[in-house]
């Protein structure tokens, strides 16, 4: 008989962000091996899962994180975590009653809920979080309780990280570590000519280092004036004046789009600038589409997966960037070559194939336990 297990979204409200298409990715892996059922609050990630077929419960009032933006005010902080857990009490309460002698496992996919650990101790069951973010560097975001809290609850489950740099960051062993399942082994793309644009997905965002890459390209542009730059993500604080550097006629606002894999697999390759990545699910995502990366060797995870000179290209300063720029510009057999090499890598690393092997080995040991 197939487990079940309940997974806690913690996404609601517009918008759909990485941890959701991971969920939804751990989902489909597992599909032969779980039973799953998954607890959102109402919102586009709630509906994105129901449309494909995810088995969802829809929570009658909202799960709220157990976070907050580093720097508030602290009666703000102080109001927040006195909202904040009165009213996941109650969710917590209603769950058991409605999950009770029903799961195997409650799983957290997200490091920025708690409500799953709580819910695991009141249902005597196994717990398991999914870490995929820094939290303190990536969103500004600290616990409400206290980073030792947080510390506390995480070593008290069993653990996926998402990558050996997360794993370091949270005090975790390596053999936590599991990658995400990006997609099926067959969709990955041929590599077919490339037209003269980069693309950037991050949107109007410090961290995800667009302010390094505008003028980096800029500078790029006058000695290859037949480039663009495709900028996509949310845009929605540009403000002319201030960010000048947008009126270069070869920079494109595309915003939020649908067809990111599309426009990677015609990209001559894509700028990974981010400063804190957790693991950098769109530099895998460009492996999959057949596009070379250039990615921000300070980055976090970006330097774990991509290996400089193998299977893309790392820069550390913007002297550094804007050489990878020319070179990709000029040289194409070595792109193809590097793309190839990463291709492989994702193969083996990646692939909803190779996952399902690591996740239902742990689920397997969790239940022995």
């Amino acid at each position: 008989m197939k487990p079940t297990v309940l997974f806690i979204s913690h996404e609601s409200g517009q918008g759909i962000g990485g941890s959701t298409y991971s969920l939804y990715n751990h989902i489909k892996s597992l599909e032969d091996e779980i039973t799953p059922i998954v607890v959102s609050s109402a919102g586009d990630a709630y509906d994105f899962l129901v449309k494909n077929g995810i088995p969802c419960f829809k929570t009658p009032m909202r799960m709220r994180l157990h976070v907050m933006q580093i720097g508030k005010p602290k009666f703000k902080c102080f109001r927040r975590l006195i909202s904040t857990y009165f009213l996941n009490f109650f969710t917590i309460l209603f769950l058991a009653v409605k999950f009770r002698n029903k799961v195997d496992i409650i799983h957290s996919n997200s490091t920025a809920i708690d409500i799953g650990y709580w819910l695991a101790k009141i249902l005597s069951v196994k717990h398991v979080w999914h870490i995929r973010e820094f939290l303190t560097l990536d969103h500004k975001l600290t616990p409400l309780l206290g980073n030792s809290y947080l510390s506390k609850l995480i070593h008290s489950s069993y653990k996926i990280c998402i990558s050996k740099t997360i794993a370091q960051h949270y005090g975790c062993g390596e053999d936590s570590v599991i990658y995400n399942a990006i997609d099926d082994e067959k969709n990955i793309q041929s590599i077919d000519p490339k037209e003269k644009y980069f693309l950037f997905a991050g949107g109007w965002n410090e961290n995800k280092g667009i302010f390094d890459l505008l003028p980096v390209f800029k500078e790029f542009s006058k000695s290859h004036p037949e480039y663009a730059l495709y900028l996509t993500g949310n845009f929605r604080s540009f403000n002319e004046q201030r960010d000048s550097h947008l009126l270069d006629k070869n920079i494109k606002i595309l915003g939020y789009r649908t067809d990111l894999r599309e426009l990677m697999h015609k990209a001559s390759a894509l700028l990974m600038c981010s400063k804190f990545e957790a693991l950098g699910r769109v530099t895998i995502e460009a492996s999959f589409a057949g596009c070379a990366v250039i990615g921000n060797a300070n980055g976090g995870a970006t330097a774990e997966i991509i290996k400089n000179g193998e299977t893309g290209w790392l820069y550390k300063t913007n002297e550094e960037f804007f050489k990878c720029l020319c070179e990709v510009a000029s040289n194409e057999p070595e792109v193809n070559r590097r793309i190839r090499n990463s291709q492989s890598y994702a193969r083996e690393n990646f692939t909803r194939q190779v996952y399902k092997k690591k996740v239902t080995m742990l689920y397997r040991s969790i239940l022995e336990s």
